[in-house]
Parts: C-alpha cells; structure tokens; sequence
C-alpha cells in the first residue's frame, strides 16, 4: 500500500513538473514566434509573416486627426460622390507586400458628383484599406483599421471619393490586383452607411472628432436629410467655382 502511494505521488509530481515546464516552454516559444513575425514581416512583408505560423493578424491606425470639419469641405475636395450598393468585395496585396487592401465593386444608384461611371460599366471600383488573403502555401494574413466599420455585401452607401493613381500589377508578392477606379476621401472619414431599416445614417469612422464634423453630425439621421444637405453644398460649391 505504501509503494503504490510513494508510486503515485512520484507520477502526480512528475506530471506537475510537466505541466510547469510546458507551460514556461509555452510563453517562450510565443515570445519567440512573435519576434521571428515581426522579423519576417520587416524583410518579406505579409506573406513571409504569415508563413511562420501559417496566419497574420494585426490592427492598424491610420490616424483619426485632422478628418473633415464639414460636409461643404467634403464636398469641395471630392472628385465624385455618389449614392451606391456594395456589389462585392475582394482582398487583394499590392505588390509592396505590407499592406491589404480591400476593392469594393459598387453599383451607382445616383451621382452626386462627377461622371463615377468608367469604362462603359455601371459600377466602380473603390479601394479602402484592410482585409484578409491567403496565398498559395495555405497560409492567411489579415489586416483591419482601427475605429472602422468596413463596407458590406448588398448595403447603400454614400461615397465621397477621390480619383485612385493606377498601381503596378508586377511584382513578386502581387495578388490579383485589379485597377481602382477610387479612393474614399481620407479614408472611412468619407464613406457613410445609409440604412433601408430606418436605423439612420452610420458613418464608417466609428470615432468622429468634433462637434461639427459630418460622422458626429450626421450620425442616426434619416439618410435622406443628409442627401438633402449634401445637395444644397454641392450646389453652392458649384456656383462658387464659377
């Protein structure tokens, strides 16, 4: 009887030990995949980042400063504005490597500003930063914005766009990179849900800065109101321009 128990407080010791030195084993190799990531990253971009452990995750801040302080001032700086609903959408990496990018393909409903149609087509092609690729080992890298809620699948949207630069497709890293049309004017600053189910406006920058910015503004009205309001700037900022 006293054999098997010297026999079981040996295993159960043992078996602690085990534990203990698992789990030290555990936060060190953590430790250490996140700085072979960070390394792997800073030489090879996503793809050599995800490669380590077969995914990539990571938020960035695109700044939240210096957004607009005003419709009118959004307007007047937009190449095109438009009313329009997300069609679909593809994450794509550019040949840089470093950063994700999302295409938006949105079928016009009305231009407010601008001829946004391109190339005989009733959609555009709008590209925001942040999204989620995989790349032909099976691995997966994933990148969003902080402080914003990404366009959806078959939503309405108000876009404040600014025309795109055309973008090398040649590159070792390049993944399906098709031509963008459009940037959103300062990033999620210029793009606003307008909601069918009467919930009211919602700005795609989830943290408005000032008392008059648009987000802060125009959050929860009825999208209509702000069309409305949106007319009336782009009118006076088209007389102005005369």
């Amino acid at each position: 009887m006293r054999t098997t128990l010297r026999i079981g407080v040996v295993a159960a010791c043992g078996a602690l030990l085990a534990v203990v030195v698992a789990t030290g084993q555990a936060t060190k190799t953590a430790a250490e995949v996140e700085a072979a990531q960070r390394a792997a990253l800073r030489q090879g971009g996503l793809r050599a980042a995800a490669a380590v452990t077969g995914s990539f995750a990571e938020v960035n801040n695109f700044g939240d400063e210096g957004g607009p302080t005003s419709l009118e001032s959004m307007a007047r700086a937009s190449d095109a504005i438009l009313v329009g609903r997300v069609v679909s959408n593809h994450s794509v990496l550019p040949p840089a490597g470093r950063y994700i990018k999302t295409e938006y393909r949105v079928r016009v409903e009305e231009a407010l500003r601008g001829r946004p149609e391109r190339r005989d087509r009733d959609t555009v092609t709008i590209s925001m930063m942040g999204g989620r690729v995989s790349f032909p080992d099976g691995s997966i890298a994933q990148q969003s914005v902080r402080n914003t809620n990404p366009p959806l699948d078959g939503h309405r949207y108000l876009f404040f766009l600014i025309d795109a630069k055309p973008e090398s497709k040649i590159g070792p890293q390049a993944i399906e990179v098709p031509e963008a049309d459009f940037w959103p004017l300062r990033g999620s600053y210029g793009v606003f849900e307008l909601p069918e189910d009467g919930s009211g406006v919602r700005p795609a920058h989830t943290r408005p800065h000032g008392d008059g910015s648009p987000s802060m503004e125009y959050k929860g009205l009825y999208p209509e109101s702000m069309l409305l309001d949106l007319r009336a700037k782009i009118a006076l900022s088209d007389r102005s321009r005369r």
